[in-house]
């Protein structure tokens, strides 16, 4: 499995600042450029409802007691990051916790999910934020 870096979009820096450009929240399109698009960065298949794929969330809990309370020392910043188990650290903030290490995973963005339910993060496809045609039929899509 290729794990590479390449596959994040060209005009960023690391994940961590798709990240910060992924959010949904009336903060972060407050502070988006006028005019630039959103665009979803991170694509997961759902087994659930969807069954298929679908925009996904990023999120990260404790491995030790797998509470999302775990504060990263740092933010991620290529996907080794993120899919290799114990590569981050952090501290738990759940009471009696020992916890440093963090586990990441996906959920599905297109419907309310439970605690338990996770989805395959899909690392290979991405957005067409540069607007590139398609080799095959000149159309050019961004979704």
């Amino acid at each position: 499995m290729d794990l590479s870096s390449s596959v994040l979009p060209a005009d960023s820096v690391g994940l961590a600042v798709i990240l910060q450009d992924g959010e949904e929240s009336g903060a972060s399109s407050a502070r988006r450029p006028a005019g630039r698009p959103t665009y979803n960065s991170f694509y997961v298949y759902c087994k659930g409802p969807c069954q298929g794929v679908q925009p996904g969330k990023l999120r990260v809990r404790c491995s030790t007691c797998q509470q999302a309370t775990l504060t990263l020392a740092q933010g991620p910043s290529c996907w080794e990051d993120v899919l290799i188990p114990n590569r981050m650290s952090g501290e738990c903030q759940s009471p009696n916790c020992p916890g440093t290490k963090a586990e990441f995973f996906f959920k599905c963005g297109a419907h309310p999910t439970s605690d338990k339910e996770t989805s395959v993060a899909l690392n290979l496809i991405t957005t067409n934020s540069r607007d590139i045609s398609c080799i095959t039929c000149t159309d050019i899509r961004t979704e």
